[in-house]
């Protein structure tokens, strides 16, 4: 059986975060914390696809500068994967 949360770490301290959710504590909080967040309030196409570029060229230069290894980095891929498809 697997869990349906995991505890994410931050300096305000220890935060509970579906397994399953490709975000970390910063994410949670922030719908925890603002109206907005986790509405069905959706963001510009445009700006949904250039996040992705941007996600991808850090993931391609952290790899490269060896700050990243292939197991992350293929995970950023299935990530962006995803939010191309949604």
């Amino acid at each position: 059986m697997t869990r349906a949360f995991r505890i994410e770490r931050d300096t305000v301290g220890e935060m509970p975060v579906r397994s399953h959710a490709y975000c970390g504590v910063h994410t949670a909080r922030g719908v925890e914390n603002f109206a907005i967040a986790g509405t069905t309030t959706r963001q510009f196409p445009l700006l949904i696809s250039a996040s992705a570029m941007i996600e991808r060229a850090a993931r391609e230069t952290n790899l490269q500068l060896g700050h990243l290894d292939e197991k992350r980095a293929g995970a950023v891929i299935d990530a962006g994967k995803k939010i191309r498809q949604a």
